[in-house]
């Protein structure tokens, strides 16, 4: 895509903004309305089909009133991509940490005790992230958002029967965040992004993980890391209950978030008011 593209005859390309594994995004101005958007981009020879499905998973949801997530303007082909037009938000929650150095810790446990309820509207529609980090949180207006809905899925077959866990080889997501058992090899469950989210936590309040320091781990999403790959196998012991244990402990609160979190089954659904509870 070149810039100054007219995209589906209303939206003028302006910059990149952002790439990764599976395409670009762009920012874009609307030329009726004059208002920003952001326009995702995937290659029509691309294997994956992320912005297909992405698309199908934000429309289901958008349809049961799920609101905090980015609403389509437009799908469809563009040359050799497709493109998703979608709000283009104030800033991602990673950059709003950058800006705010020291927040008071009433401050911090407010947004812990939002970003728990934006990401239980989701799994009441059975729908799993898979790809929970700071980046993939928007902010505009002051309020939150979740983005980036490619990798999700239902963790319930046509029958409503929660999907059975089985093993696999190979980690879909993003490594520094994705779950202890996720790197053990088990399916995704609703478990797995609450997991994700206090890893999520514990970057807010240190600005580090404990398996930061483990060589080439980056803060990116990749098609798929093999389970059995000797950092995959190191960062998982880093995410043990014991090691995040210590590294948890200057905050009492999140020592009780994973000590719930990790012992969730894998088909059970945790308690939302009683997380929320621990941050008030």
């Amino acid at each position: 895509m070149e810039l100054n593209d007219l995209v589906n005859h209303r939206y003028i390309v302006e910059e990149l903004i952002g790439n990764g594994s599976f395409g670009n995004v762009y920012r874009a101005t609307c030329r009726k309305k004059n208002t920003p958007f952001a326009i995702k981009t995937e290659a029509v020879r691309s294997p994956y089909k992320i912005l297909k499905h992405e698309c199908s998973i934000l429309k289901y949801l958008y349809d049961n009133r799920c609101r905090s997530i980015p609403i389509i303007s437009w799908y469809g082909l563009h040359g050799d991509v497709f493109c998703l037009v979608t709000p283009l938000y104030d800033m991602n929650l990673n950059e709003y940490l950058q800006t705010h150095d020291e927040l008071p810790l009433p401050t911090v446990y407010k947004l812990f005790q939002k970003l728990i309820s934006l990401v239980q509207s989701i799994h009441e529609l059975h729908v799993l992230h898979r790809d929970i980090k700071p980046d993939n949180f928007m902010i505009k207006n002051g309020e939150l958002f979740l983005i980036d809905f490619g990798l999700s899925c239902f963790c319930i077959d046509d029958q409503s029967n929660h999907l059975e866990n089985i093993q696999l080889t190979e980690i879909t997501g993003n490594i520094k965040y994705c779950s202890y058992y996720v790197m053990l090899g088990n399916r995704p469950s609703i478990r797995d992004d609450v997991i994700s989210l206090g890893y999520m936590f514990l970057y807010i309040l240190y600005q580090e993980l404990p398996w930061d320091n483990v060589p080439h781990i980056e803060d990116t999403t990749h098609p798929t890391n093999h389970i059995s790959n000797r950092r995959t196998m190191k960062i998982a012991s880093y995410k043990e209950y014991q090691s995040i244990k210590l590294f948890s402990m200057i905050d009492k609160k999140l020592i009780i978030y994973f000590q719930y979190s990790y012992t969730i089954c894998y088909d059970e659904s945790p308690c939302y008011n009683a997380l929320r509870n621990l941050f008030t």
